[in-house]
């Protein structure tokens, strides 16, 4: 029997040769690297066959196996790859399928960018250090960024490292070095260099590209990809697996096409007696609001029963002692276990010291792919899906509710256990009440913590590594809070626990030891973070930020007392997202984001130096959940999520156009617009009236501010333009 020839070293590769594995049918895989070889170590019957190859010997290949398929489960950016067996196939009459992953987010999750540009533009709203490995010759491109947070690889020439000298990068940020470069290697370089993001050019298996992805899932970093995967159409996994069996094992085409069937009922976007019940589901009460109502189940599934049951599960923060004895009784039973690989580890070695057998898994943090992974399971099946620390808190439970609820599976069907939370085991550490402690995550988010600290007083943090601590207490001290409290508790509950209390003027001395323990094992510590000031809630800086706060060069800086009025006529919730356009120095953006610091903001600026500035008091504050954005207004601002509040600080002459393109977005936003000059006042009124007519609520207030300054013995009232502030609220008036 002529065998099928997989291409790939990804998840949809390995998925579809351990399928034809279990299923007897013969099979070769062929993939790129040492490293995809180790992760088909458990394969016997389906050969493995590692190296790259060109066009020419993927014919040769094809020649010498007779191949009667060839099944294509590259990486979706492996774009010169796919080409090339395409032509291989297409020269020696080979059948092809491509096989595509349904989400374009590999947890991978690379983010796409057309243009180097475009890639360095998003990386000046973030925080972290980048390791570029586009090449010299697109280090213009990034002349913007930081150079203390500017890392790259380049070939060792010399004109690569003139390159580097004319872009002012000191020496220890330059690795010069040839390739390739193996996923190890680059994990290295991440570690080394502490770094966050990794770039790199969409450049196909040859180029390195796969190993890069999968470095940054090993690493824990975020992969900025310049160039976009080409549009492609082909078949699913499931699918694939089906067409497999029917050319393979006639004996089972029966059952094949009747686990079809069966998996099309259970799909309602493949049965119209289901689609025609959902129509009917228009009221839900709160109690229902997740999920569908009893008595409107898919035909053939009415009843409990006749659905798998699934138990989204709190692990704990990982150790033994913490997990909860509901959680032990339900792993020796579970049928099918999925979570993140480490996690996974755990619930396995709990199923062994119990005597089970190993259960079928599922490694995956993604709520889509989870709810997939339940939808297709077999009736009565029980599912545990293991989350780290709680499942109410930070956690993937929310995202996998809502992929089930959209799927309509049944409320009565999914169970929720709660675990222990970092937040209550460092509390516990401490001997300290964290009920009126807010609580945020830096894992992957940005959020303005600053703020919360000086609101509150105390606050707590689940960090994504030990290494934003030194950011996190460099902001401290800027901000005059060297004194606050510090308790960083890593692997809380693990064997290798470790707790550091000191303020953050003392945090230098410990760096060293926490960067030593963040490199150990190649991967990044669990580690959570409670803030507390010594005397306190701090004073209260916004509304009204004093002047005094921001760096001041020869661009306009709205006054505090301006800022003020606008914040009290704004009121943002705080977890808003704003808009601030024409951000100048970044005053108004300053106090959007400290007034939404669980929201986001973004900071429209077209002009360089106040580009530039903005984005230095963005740093000086700590806003960290500010992104900027450079362009002109109303361009830029087409491609921003909907607002809900916005200042308009700077339009252009193009205020009209800005307006309608917010109410575009989003009809019920507020926007704050200010006029200094008669001619802007002048078309301020002359929207106010026209937004007016259209059943939009307005109101207009002018500000005459005058401050006292000393001159010699004498103070003197020095007053500012009179401003005129307006507010155009998107609600309509009601008849």
């Amino acid at each position: 029997m002529r065998e099928v020839l997989i291409f790939g070293g990804t998840t949809e590769g390995r998925e579809l040769a351990e399928f034809c594995e279990r299923q007897g049918i013969p099979a070769a895989v062929s993939v790129a690297t040492e490293y995809g070889t180790e992760l088909l170590g458990s394969l016997h019957s389906v050969r493995v066959l590692e190296g790259r190859r060109t066009e020419e010997e993927m014919r040769a290949l094809l020649k010498e196996r007779a191949c009667a398929l060839v099944i294509d489960a590259t990486h979706p950016y492996a774009t010169a790859v796919t080409e090339s067996i395409q032509a291989a196939c297409a020269a020696e009459g080979t059948r092809l399928l491509r096989v595509l992953r349904q989400s374009a987010g590999d947890a991978e999750t690379a983010l796409c960018f057309a243009s180097a540009e475009e890639a360095a533009e998003f990386l000046q709203g973030t925080e972290g250090n980048i390791l570029l490995t586009t090449g010299s010759k697109e280090l213009s491109a990034f002349s913007l960024l930081s150079r203390e947070r500017l890392y790259v690889r380049v070939l060792p020439g010399e004109e690569s490292l003139r390159l580097c000298r004319e872009a002012a990068l000191p020496s220890a940020h330059i690795a010069a070095i040839q390739g390739p470069f193996s996923v190890e290697m680059n994990v290295a370089l991440l570690a080394h260099f502490h770094c966050r993001y990794l770039v790199t050019k969409e450049s196909g298996n040859r180029g390195g590209f796969l190993e890069k992805l999968a470095a940054c899932r090993a690493a824990g970093a975020q992969a900025v990809v310049i160039g976009r995967p080409m549009k492609e159409e082909g078949i699913s996994t499931a699918q694939a697996e089906q067409l497999l069996l029917g050319l393979y094992c006639t004996d089972v085409r029966a059952a094949s096409e009747a686990q079809g069937r069966a998996k099309k009922e259970r799909e309602p976007a493949q049965n119209p007696a289901f689609r025609e019940q959902v129509k009917k589901r228009q009221s839900r009460t709160e109690q229902d609001g997740l999920f569908q109502k009893r008595g409107e189940l898919p035909v053939g599934r009415q009843g409990q029963a006749e659905w798998p049951e699934v138990h989204l599960c709190g692990l704990g923060p990982g150790g033994d002692s913490l997990i909860t004895e509901e959680l032990r009784e339900l792993l020796p039973s579970a049928s099918l276990l999925i979570g993140a690989e480490r996690v996974l580890l755990k619930g396995e070695w709990f199923r062994e010291q119990s005597g089970q057998s190993p259960a079928k898994r599922l490694a995956s943090w993604r709520a889509e792919e989870i709810a997939e992974a339940v939808l297709h399971a077999e009736a009565g099946e029980k599912i545990v899906v293991l989350l780290s620390g709680d499942s109410g808190f930070y956690s993937g439970a929310v995202g996998v509710l809502e992929a089930l609820r959209r799927r309509a599976f049944p409320e009565e069907s999914v169970q929720v256990h709660p675990g222990i939370s970092s937040l209550s085991c460092l509390a516990a550490r401490a001997r300290i009440p964290w009920e009126q402690v807010p609580c945020l995550s830096l894992h992957g988010r940005r959020q303005n913590w600053l703020a919360e600290l000086r609101r509150c007083g105390a606050v707590f943090l689940t960090l994504g590594g030990t290494e934003q601590l030194s950011e996190i207490t460099a902001l401290l001290t800027e901000n005059g809070l060297s004194d606050c409290e510090l308790l960083l508790g890593e692997e809380l509950s693990l064997p290798d626990e470790r707790l550091v209390r000191c303020t953050a003027g003392e945090w230098k001395a410990h760096a060293a030891e926490a960067e030593n323990s963040e490199q150990q094992g190649r991967r990044r510590r669990l580690a959570a973070l409670l803030l507390r000031l010594p005397e306190g809630p701090a004073e209260p800086l916004w509304p009204g930020i004093p002047d005094s706060c921001f760096l001041r060069e020869r661009v306009p800086l709205t006054k505090a007392a301006v800022r003020a009025a606008v914040m009290s006529m704004l009121r943002p919730r705080r977890d808003s997202l704003c808009w601030d356009v024409g951000s100048g120095s970044g005053g108004v953006t300053a106090e959007l984001s400290m007034a939404a610091p669980l929201g986001e903001i973004y900071a429209v600026e077209c002009r360089e130096d106040a580009f530039l500035l903005t984005g230095r008091n963005i740093q000086k504050l700590g806003l960290w959940n500010v992104r900027q954005c450079r362009g002109e207004a109303p361009e830029i601002l087409s491609e921003l999520p909907a607002p809900d509040y916005v200042f308009v600080g700077g339009s252009g002459g193009r205020l009209r156009e800005i307006l309608e393109l917010i109410y575009e977005k989003n009809p019920s936003a507020v926007t704050a617009v200010t006029a200094v000059s008669l001619e802007t006042a002048a078309e301020l009124f002359h929207l106010l009236s026209f937004f007016e007519g259209q059943g939009f609520q307005t109101e207009c207030r002018q500000l005459a501010a005058a401050s006292a300054e000393k001159r010699g013995q004498y103070s003197m009232l020095l007053a500012q333009n009179p401003v005129y502030i307006a507010v155009i609220r998107g609600k309509r008036k009601t008849k």
